[in-house]
């Protein structure tokens, strides 16, 4: 526990002057080590959320008012562009067909899933992207409201699927031949 800052009358000695002295002086030493213990953690912490933000294999984006501001390197690659800049640069319908699957505009539906997710706090669905080579990519998209410096954005992970999409697909087609 540290000791209480000097609210006490004021000393009636010199020694007791001193004494008081000592032991805000010892009081600010305490603080000043603690300040530094929390700047350390808090260091340690951005660096293992920017390596966890960097270094995963889904694509990971910080999306905000006016688009994407930021994203990792699988992102890029998973899009098919050559940098980060490159990427972040792109509007939606260059990374998306006109349509999804289901027939719904995908500007439309982005505005609203993306509404959805600033107002509930998260979002999770299926979205068929366009790599810049013209291949269609699914992904599974996860939405994330975060507040960064008091500005609301959200966190953006796309998980490939199209693995997944190949074998139902797969599937389908056999179920429908077998009946």
């Amino acid at each position: 526990a540290l000791p209480k800052p000097c609210e006490a009358a004021p000393p009636d000695t010199l020694e007791q002057a001193l004494t008081l002295l000592e032991q805000e002086r010892l009081r600010s030493q305490q603080l000043a080590v603690q300040l530094e213990l929390a700047r350390v953690q808090f260091r340690q912490s951005q660096s293992l959320f920017q390596q966890l933000f960097n270094n995963s294999a889904d694509a990971n984006m910080l999306f905000g008012q006016t688009g994407y501001v930021a994203c990792n390197q699988a992102a890029v690659e998973m899009l098919g562009c050559e940098s980060e800049a490159q990427f972040l640069a792109l509007g939606l319908l260059d990374i998306t067909p006109e349509y999804q699957p289901d027939g719904q505009r995908s500007d439309e539906l982005a505005s609203m899933l993306i509404a959805k997710a600033f107002e509930d706090g998260s979002q999770r669905f299926e979205w068929l992207h366009r790599r810049l080579t013209g291949e269609d990519l699914w992904v599974e998209m996860s939405l994330t409201r975060i507040e960064v410096e008091e500005q609301p954005l959200l966190h953006v992970t796309w998980r490939d699927i199209r693995d997944r999409k190949a074998a139902e697909a797969g599937l389908t087609e056999s179920e429908a031949k077998f009946r």
